[in-house]
């Protein structure tokens, strides 16, 4: 049974939704992987500074509500907390900064991440290079490719997870910075709406394309 030029291209467009799907994620990700990889600016005479980024940093006032903002002739005063994500230290050129231990770690979680983004692009290579070596055998839906698009998800996951710990640990080796001050950073390890999103999604298109190769077999069978 040959499959009509319609469903063709519904086949094709599902898999260009994958693809496209998958390498806006992988570059929003890879955007931010390189940033946490910047190096220290140089001011001239000696004097350095670095931009930390994905901190959560709070000050003394935690979660209360404490910084007065403005005061309405009316009495209705407004507050508010303060929290950024984002610092800048200014250090002599040559001095360490920070925290060894934990840097170490943060820069082999860095490394780890990054190969685990080579990974899922290697592998989103191979299912566009099987959906194409299929369409001469008019084989759309090989079973490679249910199996890559569920390990696709389950990489995706373990990538996040590294890369939450490994900014965390960065966050850390910078913690001793803030132990004299009135400021304090706090880090956890977080799974964003926006992965979980990708994630499901892989899922979702691994059992389409499941069934999608049961059919094709079925209709084998029946010619």
């Amino acid at each position: 049974m040959e499959i009509s030029k319609k469903s063709k291209l519904r086949i094709t467009f599902l898999y260009l939704f994958l693809v496209g799907f998958i390498l806006l994620w992988l570059a929003s990700e890879m955007r931010t992987s390189i940033g946490n990889l910047k190096p220290s600016v140089e001011l001239g005479n000696g004097t350095c500074y670095k931009t930390i980024s994905n901190l959560n940093l709070k000050n003394f006032y935690n979660s209360d509500y404490n910084v007065p903002v403005d005061e309405k002739q009316d009495g209705t005063v407004v507050k508010a907390k303060i929290r950024t994500f984002s610092a800048k230290v200014f250090y002599r050129a040559g001095s360490d900064i920070r925290d060894a231990k934990y840097e170490k770690l943060s820069k082999y979680g860095h490394i780890l991440s990054l190969c685990l983004l080579i990974s899922l692009i290697l592998i989103l290579l191979r299912i566009v290079y099987l959906f194409i070596k299929g369409i001469k055998s008019e084989n759309y839906f090989p079973s490679q490719n249910i199996i890559l698009t569920r390990i696709l998800g389950v990489l995706v996951i373990f990538y996040v997870i590294i890369n939450s710990l490994s900014q965390a640990l960065n966050a850390l080796s910078y913690k001793h910075l803030f132990e004299n001050t009135d400021f304090r950073i706090t880090s956890y390890i977080a799974i964003d709406f926006e992965t979980l999103i990708v994630v499901l999604t892989l899922f979702i298109l691994s059992e389409v394309f499941s069934i999608g190769n049961v059919l094709s077999n079925d209709n084998k069978m029946t010619i």
